[in-house]
């Protein structure tokens, strides 16, 4: 993101929607396998993959450095934990993908937002 529009909301707002969408993929993937025998449910926490950019938000830390921080997520190798039971539980992958359209469509609406606001910029704030 090299363009003078980028920012690092931008940035990081699109890693969190990368994050989504796997996170979306791992709970279908769930409800895919709760039939196999033996199978494990995978889990993705998202408040765990960005934990690393909370605690440089919360230290005011420079542009640059967030930056760097959210570059350095990599939406193909995602920490997973098992989960401690051996069988899918429908109820609770369903409670979880419901829970993640959310968030995902939230992205979405900020995402829009910001786009809004750069045309609002370019138009010198006339509508």
């Amino acid at each position: 993101m090299d363009s003078i529009i980028s920012s690092v909301t931008q940035t990081l707002v699109n890693k969190a929607l990368d994050l989504s969408s796997a996170q979306q993929r791992i709970i279908a993937n769930n409800i895919a396998n709760s039939g196999s025998v033996g199978y494990s449910p995978i889990r993705l926490s998202f408040d765990s993959v960005m934990s690393e950019v909370r605690t440089m938000i919360e230290s005011q830390s420079d542009a640059a450095q967030l930056e760097q921080a959210i570059q350095k997520i990599d939406t193909t190798d995602l920490p997973t934990v098992q989960d401690l039971s051996t069988k899918v539980m429908l109820d609770k992958e369903m409670v979880l993908m419901s829970e993640n359209v959310i968030r995902f469509q939230s992205l979405i609406t900020a995402k829009k937002g910001l786009g809004g606001l750069m045309k609002s910029a370019i138009n010198g704030g006339k509508v």
